[in-house]
């Protein structure tokens, strides 16, 4: 089983790649579209909202979608805010790789969505492909 990821601008822009792999003949049951909505949903702490202002991104709560490597959860609380660790914890959890972080940690910050779906092996190449063709970007392929 492989995990597949593309990287999209908008909801709606996401939504019709996931239809793109269907039409492709791919089974879109395993397919989900992550976003910072879908992170705060998962581990209960907030994102900051988006400003041109420099956002605190230091200490604070951090964490991943039903727990860490170290096999901790996160329970956010208030006041909790979203920072890179948050993201990239969630991140590990869906299967994004670790040379993959930064190039999708930057797109959920940026208001991005992420496509992604399991596949098995022999079919990566077509969900890559399809993904790519309905305008998703991909770490290493620009």
């Amino acid at each position: 089983m492989k995990h597949v990821f593309a990287l999209f601008s908008d909801a709606a822009a996401a939504e019709k790649a996931v239809e793109k792999l269907s039409e492709g003949g791919l089974d879109t049951s395993k397919a989900r579209i992550h976003s910072k909505q879908t992170i705060e949903q998962s581990t209960g702490i907030r994102a900051m909202p988006t400003t041109n202002a420099a956002s605190p991104m230091g200490g604070g709560a951090a964490g991943s979608a039903g727990g860490s490597a170290a096999g901790g959860t996160v329970s956010g609380g208030p006041g909790a805010v979203m920072t890179d660790d948050t993201i990239e914890g969630y991140l590990s959890n869906i299967g994004v790789d670790g040379d993959e972080y930064a190039f999708y940690v930057r797109g959920i910050k940026d208001g991005g969505h992420i496509v992604g779906i399991d596949v098995a092996n022999d079919e990566e190449e077509k969900a890559t492909a399809a993904l790519v063709d309905a305008g998703g970007k991909v770490p290493h392929a620009e």
